[in-house]
């Protein structure tokens, strides 16, 4: 946000003198660090330098001819500097003021440095303001658009070319340097560049191509670990043949190669195809939705994932245990609904041979109610489940799953409690089953066939011993790979949860996923409840409960207690050493310190701070999915990923930052009223316990949009123009969905509601009858 009344935000030489002042401080302080040996410093400078200083050579052979021309502007363009150059040679300005700078302190101080002329670089993780990210946005954007493949036309911009480095390529260059040391500590520069200039118009032709057909032309195989390990070895590298201890200035490729022992491996097709596939799963990360999801979002058209698109094209993909190569890429197991079904780079799970054989089981059922008891000997199941055969008056039919070991002594004893005529009904002869030891392929037949207080029992081979991090939270937080597409709900207990819920306490749970707008939102009798907007739930479950006082604020470090004993743990245990539990607290409390910093703040930013409130904390003994929106999956994917990153007990922690900051990006996107205006606003009802998520496309739209921002008046003028667009029923008529964390006030006041409504129903119906 811009301060429009100050003389010197926009001032026109304000992009040079803000980095060159940055580029003196870091000088400055390493003339006043007097340790020996001094830092190795390295500045990173620009590549139009020399393009410029080329530019201007020529420019100058031409002037002795009587042909004049503007300063950097080519002999065919026009004398008016484009508002595209004039930025292009403010950045080659600032380069050349670092140089200078850097220059100078050696002569003054002798501080030695190594500076890199960079080319443009693109890749993921890019500026949304560069031309190449946008051109591979909006080629996902238009990904299955075939009638008009063209991303652009040719014009002058377009056509101009310009070198263009690979981000990979760039790092590359940078750990090289980082290891380069000239013998008289002599400043140096090296210009970073690819072979060859492309323009924004072969681009885009690439990108098309990539987009309509089967195979690549000049994609290549690079192995990264070979690459670095060269660069690492080459030590304290002293190729320097300077008697006249010169500055070196090495403007060419061969030269770079020679001394930094670095080369462009990316070439510019290759690079492309990276980004696009990177593009592919930034709009979906966790691949296209699943047979059974709604069309939410605008995700109905998707169905190609990043490496899909790379084995496409016969690139080569990561391994799942390549580290390097996945960078930050989490990945997902196999029979994990986050895992796209097509995905070769998953890891196997221990689940993977029950999968088809629970998907079969919640087949014809509404809701499956999940539980486990793995990584020990299981001998009865302590909460018995409603057994229902029949669709309930409320359309629901329940399916009970619990999943124990094949070799635990609870299968044992319900194989031997089934009589020989419950065996033939299924296949098996009674005769030839023997009881106390049956066969690998009778236990095959078995399994998901028996009942066993009302829950259909599942068994698992090798579940004895404690399974992974990711696969004891997989039924939890990510079921939708292990059960039917006609299942509409899944409901998950933990093992530690005081009771078993029967058919009226799921009947009104899932009534309350949902909340339409009521036109009679003053309703006395309902004075907890906002109905200003229409609501659907993606999941449901139970508020912590933090303290008496709504007004107190629980911290990360008491609520972690809380939960620790919700848990049926000991709060008050010391654990040895760093526990992932406490770094998981301790990094969160970090962000909060960051994040929240004012120091660097314009006053005219609103004020929206990361924080984790007192109604983030959840009691997830019971969780409530909906497997009907893509949405929710989104949202289950982002969740156990979090909490698989850290391999904590405590995923209500991981939620309760989910939450937060999901609540922060929600504020900036939708330009929501600033904590200080929100803060003053009463919190009399349970709108604060339904926590809005965003659309698939709002957060790359207001990505595309921040940085076209002028001023904050700008933007208010902007936000009027579009209200009046919007009819009155636009305004109101859409459902946002939301992850509802229920407070136990209002789940007794729902409870009541529903249960009178219920009798009421029933009344009526008997009345009829």
């Amino acid at each position: 946000y811009d301060n429009t009344d100050s003389p010197y935000s926009h001032a026109p030489l304000f992009q040079i003198r803000q980095p060159s002042a940055s580029m003196e401080h870091l000088l400055a302080s390493i003339h006043a660090n007097h340790t020996t040996p001094r830092p190795h410093f390295l500045y990173a400078s620009s590549h139009r330098i020399t393009m410029d200083n080329l530019h201007n050579s020529h420019s100058q052979s031409h002037s002795q001819h009587g042909q004049n021309h503007e300063w950097g502007a080519s002999p065919k363009s026009s004398t008016q500097p484009q508002p595209k150059d004039t930025q292009y040679h403010l950045h080659s300005a600032s380069g050349l003021v670092d140089e200078t700078l850097a220059r100078s302190y050696h002569a003054l101080h002798n501080i030695y440095s190594v500076g890199l002329r960079l080319s443009t670089i693109y890749g993921p993780w890019g500026d949304p303001r560069d031309d190449i990210y946008s051109l591979a946005e909006h080629a996902v954007s238009t990904w299955h658009n075939t009638t008009d493949p063209q991303l652009l036309f040719d014009s002058p911009d377009n056509v101009q070319t310009d070198n263009y480095l690979y981000v990979q390529d760039a790092v590359d260059s940078i750990i090289a340097a980082m290891q380069y040391r000239q013998e008289h500590d002599i400043p140096a520069l090296f210009d970073i560049v690819s072979p060859q200039t492309f323009s924004l118009s072969t681009a885009s032709n690439i990108m098309n191509q990539y987009k309509l057909t089967n195979t690549a032309n000049d994609a290549t195989t690079i192995d990264r670990k070979l690459k670095r390990s060269k660069y690492i070895q080459n030590e304290n590298v002293n190729h320097n043949n300077n008697p006249n201890n010169e500055p070196l200035l090495l403007a060419n490729t061969q030269n770079t190669q020679q001394y930094l022992n670095w080369t462009s491996q990316t070439s510019f097709h290759e690079g492309i195809m990276k980004l696009l596939a990177w593009h592919l799963d930034k709009a979906h990360p966790y691949g296209p939705p699943l047979q059974s999801h709604q069309t939410d979002d605008d995700a109905s058209s998707f169905s190609e994932t990043g490496n899909d698109f790379l084995s496409r094209h016969n690139a080569p993909l990561c391994a799942p245990d390549d580290k390097l190569c996945l960078q930050t890429t989490h990945v997902f197991p196999c029979a994990s609904e986050c895992a796209p079904a097509s995905s070769s780079v998953c890891n196997p799970s221990a689940f993977d041979t029950v999968r088809d054989i629970v998907v079969d089981v919640t087949d014809g059922c509404d809701i499956a109610v999940l539980s486990q008891s793995l990584g020990q000997d299981v001998t009865d199941i302590a909460r018995p489940m409603e057994f229902i055969e029949e669709t309930t008056t409320a359309g629901l039919l329940p399916c009970n799953v619990f999943f124990v070991p094949k070799e635990s002594q609870i299968v044992k004893t319900v194989i031997s409690m089934v009589p020989p005529a419950a065996f033939q009904k299924i296949g098996i002869e009674g005769e030839l089953l023997d009881i106390t030891a049956p066969t690998e392929e009778q236990m095959d037949q078995l399994n998901g066939r028996l009942v066993h207080k009302g829950w259909i029992l599942v068994w698992m081979d090798n579940a004895m011993t404690p399974l992974s991090h990711a696969d004891s939270n997989l039924l939890k937080l990510s079921p939708g790979r292990f059960l039917h597409p006609n299942v509409k709900y899944a409901m998950y207990l933990e093992p530690y949860f005081a009771s078993s819920p029967n058919i009226e306490d799921i009947t009104f749970l899932v009534s309350e996923m949902s909340r339409k707008k009521s036109s009679n939102s003053h309703n006395k009798k309902l004075t907890w409840r906002d109905d200003t907007k229409s609501r659907r739930a993606t999941l449901l479950t139970a508020q912590l409960e933090t303290s008496t006082d709504p007004s107190h604020h629980t911290s990360l470090y008491d609520a972690t207690k809380l939960m620790t004993k919700d848990m049926g743990g000991d709060p008050n245990k010391k654990e040895k050493g760093p526990s992932p539990t406490r770094q998981q607290r301790m990094f969160y409390e970090r962000i909060i310190s960051v994040v929240n910093k004012a120091d660097l703040r314009s006053t005219f930013e609103p004020v929206r701070r990361y924080e984790i409130k007192n109604y983030n904390y959840i009691k997830s003994g019971w969780l409530l999915h909906d497997m009907t929106l893509n949405k929710a999956r989104h949202l289950r994917c982002e969740w156990y990923e979090e909490h698989s990153r850290w391999e904590s007990n405590l995923d209500q922690l991981t939620f309760a930052h989910i939450m937060a900051s999901g609540e922060l990006e929600r504020k900036f996107v939708l330009d929501e009223p600033d904590d200080n205006v929100l803060a003053a606003m009463p919190k009399e009802t349970d709108a604060h316990e339904w926590h809005e998520l965003l659309y698939e496309g709002e957060a790359a739209e207001y990505e595309r949009e921040h940085y076209k921002r002028k001023s904050l008046e700008d933007d208010v003028e902007n936000h009027e123009e579009l209200e009046d667009t919007l009819e009155d029923g636009e305004k109101d008529s859409t459902v946002r969905f939301c992850a509802r964390v229920m407070s136990g006030d209002v789940i007794r006041e729902e409870r009541k509601l529903w249960t009178h409504i219920q009798n009421s129903r029933n009344k009526q119906k008997k009345a009829k009858k």
